[in-house]
């Protein structure tokens, strides 16, 4: 029975596109040419286009019976993996990624949606567009610690999946 939820070898051992590393690149450098010319409502934007590929990334390589649907949300993307690691059934993504960062994570995506919201009614100072967006950053390279040890099958250690708060 546990054998059926243990990682596909196939997908787990496959890598990933040159269009998915290409797209993931690419984005990663316009959120760095974002920041570098102070367009941090663009940078929170794309940030949250790259974290919602990377959770259906991990989403993917953790169970390969969700492929029918892909395409799911930021929100979706982060209920989905809170509740594979509440089962016993995904401990390597239990093991490479931290559940303290997917928290992180959906705490930025609130912080995110309240500065968007406020938008429409006031101007947001761009202090706190800044501030939302290197926490953004801070993010992606600890979710992207972890995507990379889950794809290899490997244990990370727990101090490269912490995050200053």
């Amino acid at each position: 029975m546990f054998a059926k939820y243990v990682l596909n070898r196939e997908i787990m051992n496959r890598k990933p596109s040159e269009t998915d590393k290409v797209k993931v690149k690419k984005l990663a450098l316009r959120v760095g040419n974002a920041m570098k010319y102070k367009f941090y409502f663009e940078a929170t934007w794309i940030l949250s286009l790259i974290f919602e590929r990377k959770l259906g990334k991990i989403i993917e390589i953790s169970d390969p019976r969700n492929q029918q649907n892909p395409t799911l949300s930021l929100a979706q993307s982060i209920q989905k993996i809170r509740s594979m690691q509440a089962s016993p059934d995904y401990i390597l993504l239990t093991d490479n990624l931290d559940p303290m960062l997917v928290e992180r994570i959906r705490r930025w995506k609130i912080k995110r949606n309240i500065v968007y919201k406020r938008m429409t009614l006031i101007t947001v100072a761009d202090n706190r567009l800044e501030e939302l967006a290197n926490e953004g950053i801070l993010i992606y390279k600890a979710l992207n610690k972890s995507a990379k040890a889950l794809r290899f099958g490997r244990s990370s250690p727990e101090k490269d999946n912490e995050i200053p708060d």
